[in-house]
């Protein structure tokens, strides 16, 4: 029997430091995500914000999870104003706990399985409970909270892989945080027989209602990150005070880019 053909995804690309994200709207990701789904291949999805841009630029185990993911979307408004300065606007913000829901409203219309995994004790289960209210006819056929340092565990990484495998979902929502999340998908990319694999950190705890997300204003304004900050100071403030690197980060690759056409004149 012939093969089937892995479908391919929108090739436009904005490159920003060793992220290569994919110029897609929200509908775009879903459609490609959800034309994968059947192909018992895994692929994965990642959802890069600023955080991710600044470790990519000293991990390459990072990097390399990145290069082999099948589809990149910007989930960051940070991101997204930086492609429009560099001249390869990205049509919208695609984050992870917008895709999340999105994803499921077409999964009980279509009659796809979907496995939850990640959160604290309880936010999986939590997050079906709740995902199965609001999209009535929701296949979730596995929740599963991976203990701390799980990835180090050959055991319990074999549970995850064995269990994915004799279920068979159609799309799986990882959320234990990055880069753990992308690099141990990546290391066992080949292991698994389901779906599409998504990266998608704190969007169970949205899902569950255990984390609350930032009103609709401050996404669009892009202040998300310091209604997370406000939330959890403690453990958020470091990671985000560190990130103000980015706007650096993004002055330096502008300069570079204008240099060549200095060097002309």
């Amino acid at each position: 029997m012939e093969a089937k053909k892995i479908p391919i995804h929108n090739k436009h690309k904005f490159r920003i430091g060793h992220a290569e994200i994919d110029i897609v709207t929200l509908e775009d990701a879903v459609r490609l995500i959800i034309d994968y789904c059947g192909h018992k291949k895994s692929a994965y999805v990642v959802t890069p914000n600023v955080d991710h841009i600044l470790l990519l630029e000293k991990d390459e185990e990072f990097q390399q999870a990145y290069r082999d993911a099948f589809l990149v979307t910007c989930d960051g408004m940070p991101i997204l104003w930086a492609s429009k300065i560099l001249g390869c606007p990205l049509p919208e913000r695609v984050s992870g706990s917008d895709l999340m829901p999105a994803l499921c409203k077409e999964a009980s219309q279509r009659n796809l399985s979907v496995a939850v995994i990640g959160g604290p004790p309880g936010a999986a289960e939590g997050a079906k409970e709740n995902l199965a209210k609001s999209y009535p006819g929701l296949n979730i056929v596995w929740t599963f909270c991976p203990p701390f340092g799980f990835e180090h565990s050959h055991e319990i990484t074999n549970d995850i892989v064995n269990s994915l495998n004799r279920l068979q979902p159609d799309l799986v929502f990882l959320g234990v945080g990055a880069p753990k999340q992308e690099k141990w998908i990546h290391q066992h990319r080949d292991e698994f027989k389901c779906g599409a694999i998504l990266g998608i950190g704190a969007s169970i705890e949205f899902a569950a209602g255990t984390l609350k997300r930032a009103p609709k204003i401050w996404q669009r304004l892009g202040f998300e990150w310091l209604y997370r900050l406000l939330q959890d100071p403690r453990r958020l403030g470091p990671r985000y005070l560190g990130n103000f690197r980015f706007f650096i980060f993004v002055a330096k690759l502008y300069i570079d880019k204008l240099l060549p056409k200095n060097k002309e004149d």
